[in-house]
């Protein structure tokens, strides 16, 4: 028998629900830890495309490849590498599915559930996580210190880049992506002008207050992890939002995103989530939620 056919064999066989149901629970648990040095392990394993700006945009896509409701579509990349024999592709598979993904330096309860079906206990975040390779440095807040505000973001880049200065139809302008990850931003005044923004993300600053987010209504991915926000009615009025991480706020009440028709993904990780009724019609719905 070819190695190549052997090859196929083992992946048709192991790549079961079960193996994702391990895989994931295992990618789950390194992010709750905030591991993030072996969560861009695992997204380099699985030759994803990294975003090396942001862990949960990294979480987000490792989710997306081993979800066990991907199993119908993995084996078909399979049978079509077998039979276009593409040796270094089932090989790659092999590595991403089948390669033992666990490490002593981390200690999970892997019968933990993930927001799929059972109820779990509470993890507890470690205090002493791995660094986080995904922070390059607060140059903001270094500059401004701990009252970074949205304007002075602005200011400072558009100076930039306008040398007789801007005015609001300059921010009026701005579309597609907005990154303003670890820059210690405490003030979105001024934000909401920008009306064409498609991914935002504001991770790891210290919002207490993202209401004006409300008129954003272009957003399909949002990104809010890692501050400390309770409330989040806000997100009722993004009708195209497709993606959204709360993940490490304070959201007791997650009712508000049961209004969204087009949401696919949303990350409740170290959330006090007092509803679970919300999770379950939420992935009723066939929304991929992570808590």
């Amino acid at each position: 028998m070819e190695a190549i056919q052997i090859l196929y064999k083992k992946l048709k066989n192991e790549v079961t629900p079960t193996k994702l149901n391990e895989v994931i629970k295992h990618v789950i648990s390194v992010y709750k830890s905030k591991n993030y040095v072996q969560l861009r392990a695992y997204a380099e394993k699985a030759a994803l495309s990294l975003d090396k700006e942001s862990a949960n945009k990294t979480f987000a896509q490792l989710i997306n490849l081993y979800h066990p409701d991907k199993l119908v579509c993995i084996h078909n990349e399979i049978d079509n590498a077998y039979q276009n024999k593409k040796a270094d592709l089932l090989q790659q598979y092999h590595r991403m599915y089948l390669e033992d993904h666990k490490t002593s330096s981390i200690d999970v309860d892997y019968s933990e559930e993930y927001g799929f079906d059972e109820d779990y206990a509470d993890y507890e975040t470690r205090e002493n996580a791995a660094s986080d390779p995904y922070d390059d440095g607060d140059i903001f807040a270094e500059e401004y210190g701990s009252c970074v505000t949205f304007f002075d973001i602005i200011d400072r880049e558009f100076n930039k880049i306008f040398e007789d200065g801007w005015d609001i139809g300059d921010l009026r302008s701005l579309e597609g992506e907005l990154q303003l990850q670890y820059l210690n931003l405490f003030d979105l005044t001024g934000i909401d002008v920008c009306i064409h923004l498609v991914s935002l993300n504001l991770t790891h600053n210290k919002l207490e207050d993202v209401d004006i987010l409300q008129n954003l209504v272009s957003l399909e991915l949002l990104y809010l992890s890692e501050n400390q926000i309770e409330d989040i009615s806000f997100v009722s009025e993004l009708v195209s939002l497709r993606e959204l991480d709360i993940s490490f706020n304070q959201v007791t009440d997650i009712n508000p995103l049961l209004s969204l028709p087009d949401l696919l993904y949303v990350n409740l990780v170290g959330n006090p989530i007092n509803d679970r009724g919300a999770i379950q019609a939420l992935s009723g719905r066939g929304v991929t939620v992570i808590f």
